[in-house]
């Protein structure tokens, strides 16, 4: 069998498993393969171009995109499967919370170390230094509005700063 399919006009191919994100690719003889990316804890934001094109920066969610230069190094975000990006480690919104590089949308993991002991206020800022807030920062984080100081206790980053104790837990 000469591998053509003279119904469909095509040649040989190969099918790739629907339970997970994917593209096709092609080795250097033209042989068809399936492409998984690897899933990430954070993903970059951005698509840099290579060669002439190293310059150009264009946005691209690599969460669900992926990043790809054509044959001249212009960088195209591509939909469907997912991208580059960064493993961190234990839970997100707890051990840690995602955030990126401003310039080359690299994906950075902010890692929050746990403590022994976690203060469970949290104080504002400016007009509101003298203002604090219940907030249990062993499973939240302490922030203010940029703008006014005003305290806010958010599960939106990872658990808050802590201490570490020295000897053995009392009672």
């Amino acid at each position: 069998s000469s591998g053509i399919n003279a119904e469909y006009g095509g040649g040989v191919g190969v099918n790739c498993s629907h339970s997970d994100l994917f593209y096709c690719d092609h080795q250097l003889n033209g042989t068809a393969f399936c492409v998984v990316p690897a899933n990430h804890s954070c993903y970059d934001s951005m698509c840099v171009g290579q060669g002439d094109f190293d310059d150009i920066i264009i946005d691209c969610d690599q969460s669900v995109n992926r990043c790809v230069r054509n044959d001249t190094g212009y960088p195209e975000c591509v939909p469907g499967t997912r991208g580059h990006g960064s493993d961190c480690y234990g839970e997100a919104h707890l051990d840690y919370y995602c955030s990126n590089n401003a310039t080359s949308g690299w994906a950075i993991c902010n890692q929050a170390y746990p403590s022994d002991c976690y203060s469970n206020l949290c104080a504002g800022t400016g007009d509101y230094a003298n203002t604090t807030i219940p907030c249990d920062l062993s499973v939240k984080s302490c922030t203010t509005n940029v703008t006014s100081g005003e305290p806010k206790c958010t599960d939106e980053f990872a658990r808050g700063a802590g201490v570490n104790c020295t000897g053995t837990a009392g009672p």
